[in-house]
């Protein structure tokens, strides 16, 4: 299928408070990965039960809700004998943040404008 990435069945774990945002991602991802199973949440509760429970192939966390706290939300992953690839999505370009974002073992580290959906897919790989 043009334009997809390759067919394969992605677990995805989205925490935003944003319900648009959310169903934004959501259509991004199940758009470019049709097979793609996606879960929200919207409290750092909900995730942290979620993530107790399950295993998630990606994880896309928004900072505007977390925080400095989204530090301890990627350290924590790292305790799962399942590792995710974590995406963080963010309204601040704060450098010592984003920096710390990359040092607790976040793979991508995107601002929340313009078109910023759209390089999730492309981020999953």
């Amino acid at each position: 299928m043009e334009g997809t990435l390759q067919e394969r069945s992605e677990e995805v774990l989205i925490l935003d408070a944003d319900p648009s945002a959310i169903e934004k991602v959501t259509l991004s991802i199940k758009r470019q990965i049709p097979t793609a199973t996606v879960t929200a949440v919207n409290t750092i509760d909900e995730y942290q039960s979620r993530v107790a429970k399950e295993q998630f192939d990606v994880v896309i966390l928004d900072f505007a809700l977390s925080g400095r706290q989204g530090l301890d939300l990627i350290h924590e992953l790292k305790l799962w004998d399942h590792e995710p690839t974590v995406l963080v999505v963010s309204p601040s370009p704060e450098p010592r943040l984003v920096s710390d974002a990359y040092n607790a073992g976040c793979h991508r580290y995107l601002m929340r404008e313009g078109h910023w959906v759209d390089e999730l897919g492309p981020a999953v790989r």
